[in-house]
């Protein structure tokens, strides 16, 4: 259906346009902060030696070798340096998008079929976290993009399983993100549980002849084995963490700070720790209502939403608090993607 077709990329257009002109605003009429500084400076090292202080560092080096890239070519002017953060949180709009339309059209909602995109690009578009860390010269926006990037890639790779090529496309993005921030490890982790568990329902075909679980878990497996040395690094990355950096100790009351900010702009109101706490019920609540749905979308939506939230919240109760709404980031674009689908899916009123 052209038409169809043709008001889809009208929508996406006006969303990305939208989304362009408020995270251009003011882009450069703030100076660098010191985390901003530090990863223009690090992206001004020749690449082996970039590398090497990445390692000294705690983050990989992708995101850096990027910037180098983007310097080399644009500067480093305030105002060019953050728009190579704002391409990458326009293309988690476009992403997202397309994602949530192409599922829909898979499931047959034709009528609502713009409804649930157009939601979730927007509400991507107007959260003052994404918004926040699409401004910044900082690896979050990347992590955002490819977050939702990935997960839509093995949603495409899953509907058509013996199409080797999607798990190769998935299994490059997954790596991309491995490199790019160390958070993308509970993506992958949601991911591989998002598999398992539609896996779980098919029982009564043997397991190796199950193409989605065996391309699955060879394209896991495969970015993986990729990751593996400088997983040896995150490991080394994360004692030095534990011994040098000082964090304020896990309260419960850091974790509903950090669910207001998360979801919220605390520059209009006073950060209060219960509506946090309303916050994380209603995640719970909204993430097992779209669990209920039990297609490979919702399933997947589900899990690589829950699991960064989930890890994070764990890693704080046992280890150091790392309780930080940027941290979050993956999970929340996963979520601005479930409440879109949910709220489109309410009964309509006559």
């Amino acid at each position: 259906m052209p038409s169809i077709d043709w008001r889809a990329r009208l929508s996406c257009v006006a969303v990305v346009l939208f989304a362009f002109a408020i995270r251009c605003y003011r882009l450069g009429e703030v100076n660098y902060w010191f985390d901003e500084t530090f990863s223009l400076r690090l992206a001004e090292f020749p690449l082996q030696e970039l590398i090497s202080r990445s390692a000294q560092d705690t983050h990989p080096p992708l995101f850096f070798i990027g910037l180098k890239l983007w310097s080399a070519v644009v500067g480093q002017s305030p105002w060019m340096a953050r728009f190579w953060s704002v391409l990458w949180s326009i293309g988690a709009v476009v992403c997202a998008f397309f994602f949530v339309r192409e599922a829909g059209m898979s499931n047959g909602d034709r009528g609502r079929g713009l409804a649930a995109p157009v939601t979730a690009a927007l509400l991507l578009a107007l959260s003052p976290l994404q918004l926040t860390w699409a401004q910044q010269v900082r690896m979050y926006a990347p992590v955002e993009c490819l977050s939702v990037l990935s997960t839509w890639l093995l949603w495409r790779a899953i509907q058509n399983p013996n199409c080797k090529s999607r798990w190769v496309w998935f299994a490059v993005v997954e790596i991309i993100g491995l490199y790019t921030h160390v958070t993308m490890l509970f993506v992958a982790t949601g991911h591989f549980g998002a598999l398992i568990l539609l896996e779980l329902r098919n029982t009564a075909t043997p397991a190796f002849r199950r193409p989605t679980l065996v391309y699955g878990i060879s394209a896991m497996v495969a970015a993986g084995i990729c990751y593996a040395p400088w997983f040896l690094i995150a490991r080394s990355q994360q004692a030095r963490v534990q011994q040098d950096f000082w964090s304020e100790p896990f309260e419960w009351r850091l974790l509903g700070d950090a669910m207001v900010k998360c979801f919220g702009n605390p520059e209009w109101y006073e950060v209060n720790p219960q509506v946090g706490y309303w916050i994380g019920e209603g995640l719970i609540v909204l993430l097992v209502m779209l669990a209920l749905g039990r297609s490979s979308f919702d399933l997947l939506v589900t899990s690589t939403a829950a699991v960064p939230f989930m890890a994070i919240i764990t890693a704080s109760l046992v280890g150091r608090n790392i309780l930080h709404p940027r941290y979050f980031i993956s999970g929340h674009t996963l979520v601005c993607v479930a409440v879109a689908v949910l709220v489109t899916r309410l009964p309509r009123i006559p």
